[in-house]
C-alpha cells in the first residue's frame, strides 16, 4: 500500500515543483529586448531613402553609416514613408 501511494504521489509532487519552478523563471531576455531596425540614408527629399545598416530605436549616440562617428546619419521611415525618425547606434 505504501509503495503504491509513493508511486502515485511522488510523480505528482515532482510535476508540481517543476511547474512552480517554470512559473518563477524570468522571461526570456530576447522577448523583452528592443529589436534593431533598418536605418535609411536620406537623399534629396524625405521619401528618397536608401536602406543601409541596422540601428536601435533607443540610445544616446546617433546611428551612422558603418557606425563611424561623423559619417552620414541614418533614419527610420515613418507611416508616411518619410525618413525622419531618429535612430541610434545599436547596443
Amino acid at each position: 500500500m505504501k509503495t503504491r501511494l509513493l508511486k502515485f504521489i511522488l510523480p505528482v509532487v515532482v510535476m508540481g515543483f517543476a511547474a512552480a519552478a517554470a512559473m518563477n523563471t524570468p522571461q526570456n531576455s530576447v522577448k523583452n529586448a528592443l529589436v534593431n531596425e533598418v536605418g535609411y540614408i536620406r537623399h534629396s527629399n524625405l521619401t528618397d531613402c536608401e536602406p543601409s545598416d541596422e540601428c536601435s530605436p533607443t540610445g544616446s549616440q546617433m546611428c551612422t553609416v558603418g557606425d563611424v562617428p561623423g559619417a552620414t546619419r541614418l533614419w527610420k521611415k515613418n507611416q508616411n514613408n518619410q525618413c525622419i525618425v531618429q535612430l541610434f547606434r545599436p547596443q
